[in-house]
């Protein structure tokens, strides 16, 4: 039914989203932003080098669950919305694509000579 490559894809763009759910959930639970920053870094930074040519799609999968969240629990519970609250949630991309850039930097430069090599 689906081939050997796009049920990989499939499988991947799965653990991205669940790695940003489950980011998300440790965001709120968590105190300050330091561990959810750390862990969409090293997120990012692992599903670029595993598909460097989708890192970017994994990106965003994965970061955008922080701010869907939030939101979502903002106009759940009915209280007066700044404009802070609704657009501070996006800053969760950026560690994600720094991780990301950063991934893809050591695939091209570490592990593509060194695959060349053999």
């Amino acid at each position: 039914m689906f081939s050997q490559k796009t049920l990989q894809l499939i499988w991947f763009y799965a653990l991205a989203a669940l790695l940003g759910v489950m980011i998300s959930y440790i965001d709120l639970t968590v105190s300050g932003p330091q561990v959810p920053a750390l862990l969409l870094l090293a997120s990012g930074f692992l599903l670029a080098v595993a598909q460097p040519k989708i890192a970017w799609r994994l990106a965003v999968i994965t970061g955008l669950w922080i701010p869907i969240i939030r939101i979502v629990l903002l106009f759940s519970t009915r209280s007066t919305l700044l404009i802070d609250q609704i657009v501070s949630p996006f800053l969760a991309l950026i560690p994600t694509f720094l991780g990301t850039i950063i991934g893809l930097f050591f695939t091209k430069n570490f592990v593509a000579p060194s695959l060349k090599r053999h």
